[in-house]
């Protein structure tokens, strides 16, 4: 195959991905939840956090919970595609540059599967913890298997923060060289630590106005990375140097 097409084709495989984790964001998180509407979980610091708005999916079906989550597993294969995608952009500087930040992002977006997933899991324990509001024992087992459940997604979220922050760093540093085939002022866009920063401080504060701020809210991370993915896409689509070492 061309390696042209190669290179299209994974960039756009990405950007797919990264949307399709965004829409599957919102189906999660993307609504506004009043805590004086759920009385049985008032008092549960864990159920409103700016990043893990957690009582958002108590209102949510149990068909969008399931959809939201395996929306982005099964997108998580485009989003290894992208991967390759940008060891392309970086080929030109050779492989020793190329391949680290590459299998590093590859990592990462692979963790981002199970994380994602999890959300599921935490919703409907949520929302059973609230229906079984009159049962003490039973809400302190719900409330137990709930705590495990985002303490087993937090420990998913740490190597994966770790991996996408090195494979940002070393990004950075081999476009910011000269030798791939973004051109220099691209790495700040193209490292996608920096996108992902700036779009969840944008979408985890109150900027953003009224319906989006809610909708939004939990989206932060895979609005970077559709940044990040939609410019590496635009750079290399009629680039000749992508994909050479």
């Amino acid at each position: 195959m061309n390696r042209r097409i190669i290179v299209r084709a994974t960039g756009i495989a990405g950007v797919v991905a990264a949307a399709a984790y965004a829409v599957s964001d919102v189906l999660l998180l993307g609504r506004h939840a009043d805590p004086r509407q759920h009385p049985a979980l008032r008092g549960l610091e864990q159920v409103d956090k700016p990043l893990m708005p957690l009582l958002a999916m108590v209102p949510a079906p149990t068909r969008q919970l399931a959809t939201g989550a395996l929306l982005g597993v099964y997108a998580t294969p485009l989003y290894l595609a992208a991967a390759w995608h940008i060891h392309q952009g970086l080929a030109p500087a050779g492989p020793r540059r190329a391949l680290p930040p590459a299998l590093l992002l590859a990592g990462g977006l692979a963790w981002t599967s199970f994380a994602h997933g999890s959300f599921f899991h935490i919703g409907r324990t949520y929302q059973d913890l609230e229906a079984l509001d009159g049962d003490p024992h039973t809400r302190q087992r719900l409330l137990d298997t709930a705590k495990a459940f985002e303490q087993a997604t937090v420990s998913a979220y740490i190597p994966l923060g770790a991996a996408t922050t090195a494979a940002s760093a070393l990004i950075l540093d081999t476009i910011r060289r000269g030798d791939t085939a973004y051109p220099r002022w691209s790495a700040p866009l193209i490292a996608p630590l920096i996108p992902i920063t700036a779009a969840t401080a944008l979408t985890a504060t109150n900027i953003l106005p009224g319906r989006a701020r809610y909708a939004l809210q939990g989206a932060g991370v895979n609005l970077g990375t559709l940044v990040s993915l939609t410019t590496s896409t635009i750079l290399l689509w009629r680039n000749r140097k992508a994909g050479t070492a």
